[in-house]
């Protein structure tokens, strides 16, 4: 999980609130703005799954503390992993607890709380009061819990071979997803593309099992109900926390910066009238308040514009050389850019895996249709694949290796793969036992996306 988004790297111990100073609170305007930023896109009535989250997730943890307790009394509840059947270097005792928790779980009422969840429409907090720093978040972790629980659920529906349930559950983590990704701040569409790619995962592990066509259709139906936006609305709600953190310091003064670079759970509080006049700088990196804004608005219209583009245009442009200026000389966008840049990473190799778990559900339809596997991806038709197989990083098509080039690692009859994060098409290179490896920073290869060979039955 990437950690810097302004909510978690600048002046994290503000959740404990510096007071305001009297009068007007100085925040209000941009608690307004960063409100309607998260309405945008939403419907204004109906279920809110913010209002839902906490209580399924603590009925998970509930559940999982009975049967600790009944079960495997001496072992500690937390330390259950409800993924421990999907995970290969788990224990046979880990499997055995997870095993034990999920069909707890599965009996209780949290399976019909986790579908009332799922349904609520909307996933939007009130308008807040105070400082835009203390939209912490709680309800991201949680997310994560019952994401968590949906996996091992669908890991237990695929043993037993319960397409029903296992559908419901596939839905119901795309949803979550969704949801959870539409707060307008960086970390909460980082949660959302974490969730889903446990789908993700799961999904191909049961195409990788062998599926019927009319499995495979639902499984795509799903995928395409949650399309994957871009990152264009947490940047502007980061801007706008970055602009009234900016208030915030040079309201208070020299004080604050130590907060920057120390965070501390008792910052300084905002005085009754600002410390720094409006003309003067603070020091390295904090030049006078106005042009210190005319940076961070320069530098948020510029980060939009790049993370928009394939990332092999971003490669050729490169960040420093487009944002460079007003990183270097301002101090709050030092500490915030180098996790901006790792989100844009984050989201091509969530938009790849979502155009290729597609992509794969055609080749394994067209497979079933034709009793063969295609030459080429331009055999499959548009009822097959009606999103065009768009690699992120290169912004051309996805890479396919068809049969007649294999054999494959572990018995695949093609690989497909996207360029990964050196927006470099390396002709399949791929790490069979590591798919996600290509993607560290400086790595080379492609991303594999088919990435569980065929089960041997």
């Amino acid at each position: 999980m990437i950690r810097n988004s302004l909510v978690l790297a600048i002046l994290p111990a503000l959740v404990s609130a510096a007071p305001a100073r009297p009068g007007p609170d100085p925040s209000a305007e941009f608690q307004r703005q960063y409100h309607a930023l998260a309405l945008e896109g939403q419907p204004a009535a109906g279920p809110n799954a913010l209002d839902l989250v906490g209580p399924v997730a603590e009925r998970i943890k509930a559940v999982t503390a009975e049967v600790m307790a009944k079960q495997f009394p001496g072992e500690k509840p937390e330390m259950v992993d409800l993924q421990a059947l999907t995970r290969e270097a788990a224990t046979p005792r880990e499997k055995e607890i997870a095993r034990a928790v999920l069909a707890a779980l599965i009996k209780s009422d949290v399976p019909r709380l986790a579908a009332e969840l799922a349904a609520a429409p909307r996933s939007v907090k009130p308008e807040g009061t105070g400082l835009l720093f203390n939209q912490m978040l709680p309800q991201l972790g949680r997310f994560r819990q019952i994401a968590r629980f949906e996996a091992g659920r669908m890991a237990l529906a695929q043993e037993a071979g319960d397409t029903s349930a296992w559908l419901t559950a596939f839905a119901e983590t795309m949803r979550l997803g969704r949801q959870a990704s539409q707060e307008p701040v960086l970390i909460s569409a980082l949660v959302g593309i974490a969730v889903q790619s446990l789908a993700f995962d799961s999904a191909h592990r049961l195409i990788a099992s062998g599926v019927d066509d009319t499995t495979l259709v639902k499984v795509a139906g799903i995928v395409r109900a949650s399309p994957q936006p871009g990152l264009d609305r947490q940047f502007r709600g980061e801007q706008l926390m970055a602009e009234d953190a900016l208030d915030y310091i040079y309201d208070t003064g020299p004080e604050a910066i130590k907060v920057l670079r120390q965070p501390t759970n008792n910052p300084p509080a905002r005085p009754a009238e600002p410390v720094v006049a409006e003309g003067d700088a603070m020091g390295p990196g904090m030049p006078p308040r106005a042009e210190h804004r005319r940076l961070i608005t320069d530098y948020y219209t510029k980060l939009r514009a790049w993370a928009r583009l394939p990332a092999v245009q971003r490669k050729a442009i490169g960040a420093s050389q487009t944002l460079g200026r007003a990183r270097e000389e301002s101090l709050l966008l030092q500490t915030l850019s180098p996790a901006f840049e790792k989100a844009v990473a984050a989201l091509d190799q969530s938009r790849a895996e979502r155009a290729g778990l597609l992509t794969v559900i055609a080749i394994e339809r067209f497979k079933l249709a034709k009793g063969t596997y295609p030459a080429n991806l331009g055999a499959l038709s548009g009822d097959l694949l009606t999103e065009p197989a768009v690699d992120p990083y290169t912004g051309g098509p996805l890479g396919y290796l068809p049969p007649s080039k294999g054999p494959y690692e572990g018995g695949r009859a093609y690989v497909l793969y996207a360029a990964g994060i050196d927006a470099s098409d390396d002709g399949g290179k791929v790490d069979f036992g590591n798919p996600t490896s290509v993607n560290k920073e400086g790595a080379t290869g492609d991303l594999l996306l088919n990435r569980y060979a065929p089960s041997k039955k």
